[in-house]
């Protein structure tokens, strides 16, 4: 082989793994992960900022993942649905008849039950402190060696999920049971009063439960010389916006803003937007000061993808912009284009640079293409219009055959042409009228006064998913966040269908 084919192989670009989209999942996240303002808020142990919205995607896991790895003195605790069985309360079919009963302080005393004996576990093992007989007094003080029985001091996943579940399904026999139909509906007063006592008698069961207000309070004092940080997670596994995961999650946020009393604990907490939306809390005044919504500019999102280069690659961001990436893709520089075509999460410009990077690698190519980036946007088109569907399964229903739908439509479009376009949504919907997918739809037309309303409300939900968006005159930038409309749409607006969901022809 000559000196000029050993140099040619050299330099092209070899298959390299530009790190996992999952950050959380990254065990070298550390080395390329973009420090920024939220970073700062989660390790601060002043900050009482304690959820962490945003979409799917947008890093909210690898956020407090890396705050894990950053906390070195303080004492972590990782929690999750699992922890609580919160995936597995949709099965329970007695919350359709929730109004029956009132279960908030059962949800809320399983939540303070789940984070402080979470801590106390971290500070004192399995080894009862001398403090807790003052706590627990007389007989009940013996639930420590209970709770050591039950391994709920040990390492691992807390028991009391499986014992809180089987509360819930005993609930749903004894009302099935007292319902002439056999299921849960039509109830009369009489079982209803039975019922309440039944649950009363079933709470204090799990004994634990009784004692949680006094320790709640002593518990800040035992543990004053120690610092602690609660990361929740993974609170979207098994959500299927049911009514009893709703309320479940209502109650950890009035757990957590109770529990805020507890100077020395710092609690973060990962939570979709759309999910915090559905929960529609009691009193979203209190909770405001203590939510934060991730986003990421233009230059984070350029400098993810660059680290990632540079590490995995072993070239300087230099080599890597002059010969790795392409020149320019359709008049633009490659990062700008990214911008321009991507949802602006981290994770699928991620995934797009290395759909790009591998094309090249198969062609054997000394550096990425302008046409490797032209068919990577065209997969991620299909791939993000995936994505978005799944995302707001709960909330918009059929989201994915709406987007087929647009696929059909012109990239922009005027107001006339917009409502003209959505005519054939409501046409959709009202076609499958036995069809629960599209029961959104045709509520809306139900609840507007006039067609161009309902097109219009159906237009402002594609704005809050994301795949629509508003110019207020057709020279303006498209606005995606419907937050920043106005009541009304004029005349004078465009639409614009997003173009990671529209990419523009290959050639």
């Amino acid at each position: 082989m000559t000196k000029t084919r050993k140099r040619e192989r050299r330099h092209t670009l070899q298959r390299v793994d530009l790190g996992n989209a999952v950050g959380e999942s990254d065990q070298a996240l550390h080395q390329y992960y973009v420090d920024n303002q939220f970073l700062d808020m989660a390790v601060d142990s002043s900050d009482r900022r304690v959820f962490f919205l945003g979409d799917k995607g947008v890093g909210k896991s690898a956020l407090l993942e890396m705050a894990r790895r950053r906390l070195a003195g303080p004492k972590v605790i990782r929690l999750a649905a699992g922890d609580i069985g919160l995936g597995l309360l949709s099965n329970i079919r007695c919350f359709h008849e929730l109004s029956l009963v009132d279960l908030g302080l059962l949800y809320r005393a399983v939540w303070d039950y789940v984070i402080l004996i979470s801590i106390v576990r971290k500070q004192f093992g399995t080894c009862k402190p001398p403090w807790w007989q003052r706590i627990v007094p007389g007989e009940e003080a013996e639930i420590y060696n209970l709770l050591q029985q039950t391994g709920e001091l040990e390492q691992g996943s807390l028991k009391l999920s499986r014992a809180f579940v089987d509360i819930l399904e005993r609930l749903q026999v004894k009302m099935s049971a007292s319902s002439p139909a056999g299921d849960c509906y039509g109830v009369e007063v009489s079982v209803q009063d039975k019922v309440r006592q039944d649950i009363h008698q079933m709470i204090t069961e799990i004994r634990v439960l009784k004692h949680i207000n006094r320790l709640r309070k002593a518990l800040p004092r035992q543990c004053q010389h120690s610092r602690f940080y609660v990361i929740i997670d993974d609170l979207d596994d098994g959500w299927k916006n049911t009514l009893a995961q709703r309320e479940c999650l209502k109650a950890l946020t009035r757990s957590l803003l109770k529990l805020q009393h507890f100077p020395n604990v710092r609690f973060l907490v990962a939570l979709r937007s759309v999910i915090f939306r559905q929960l529609q809390v009691d009193d979203p005044d209190k909770v405001r000061d203590h939510l934060v919504t991730l986003q990421w500019g233009k230059s984070d999102l350029q400098e993810i993808v660059l680290r990632r280069l540079e590490c995995q690659l072993g070239r300087s961001r230099q080599s890597i912009k002059d010969a790795v990436l392409p020149e320019n893709v359709r008049r633009m520089s490659p990062l700008n284009f990214m911008y321009a075509y991507l949802p602006r999460h981290p994770r699928s410009h991620i995934q797009f640079m290395q759909q790009a990077l591998d094309l090249a690698v198969k062609d054997g190519q000394k550096r990425i293409r302008a046409d490797d980036f032209k068919v990577s946007l065209q997969r991620m088109a299909e791939f993000c219009a995936e994505d978005l569907a799944f995302e707001y399964k709960t909330v918009y229903p059929g989201l994915a055959s709406i987007l087929a739908l647009m696929n059909q439509w012109n990239r922009e479009l005027s107001l006339q042409q917009m409502r003209k376009a959505v005519e054939d949504v409501h046409m959709e919907a009202l076609e499958r009228e036995n069809d629960s997918e599209f029961q959104w739809v045709r509520e809306i037309s139900s609840q507007s006064r006039t067609s161009e309303d309902a097109c219009d409300e159906v237009c402002r939900a594609l704005i809050e998913v994301g795949a629509l968006g508003v110019k207020r005159t057709r020279r303006d930038r498209p606005v995606y966040q419907p937050a920043q409309l106005p009541t009304k749409f004029t005349s004078k607006m465009w639409f614009v269908v997003s173009p990671f969901l529209a990419p523009p022809p290959l050639g």
